[in-house]
């Protein structure tokens, strides 16, 4: 199986700094299982999105807020840890969306969510099913 992945999409979960969720920690974690219990995968890195690439998805503004930390990420937190590793799970979508289609491959993107626990979004991102 092709996973999309890169170490830089991960973030620390830490409740110290406000963080709602421990989804930004995941990534690294699921990883470490898949390899623990012999998943073959051939591990594809996921490109470092330029804040002009994610402004094609989202409002400019909203990205440079979140990006800033002036703005809670969909973590419920400003930490720029988790602002940098969202270049690299939008890039996964990016990368994903741009592989050929090869009938029997299997992808798998291996990023957290986007929308909040409650299924909402933040205000100013884009529809999850925009990817």
């Amino acid at each position: 199986m092709k996973v999309i992945y890169s170490p830089e999409q991960n973030a620390t979960f830490d409740r110290q700094v406000g963080s709602s969720s421990p989804s930004a920690s995941k990534p690294e974690k699921v990883m470490a299982d898949w390899k623990e219990h012999g998943i073959p995968m051939d591990v594809i890195p996921s490109p470092r999105l330029t804040l002009r690439g994610i402004s094609r998805v989202h409002k400019s503004g909203f990205v440079m807020d979140i990006m800033d930390g002036d703005l809670d990420n969909g973590f419920g937190n400003r930490s720029m840890e988790v602002a940098e590793s969202l270049r690299y799970t939008n890039g996964q979508c990016v990368r994903l969306l741009r592989w050929p289609c090869v009938p029997g491959s299997l992808f798998v993107p291996q990023f957290q969510g986007f929308t909040m626990p409650d299924g909402t979004q933040q205000k100013g991102s884009a529809p999850s099913t925009a990817w």
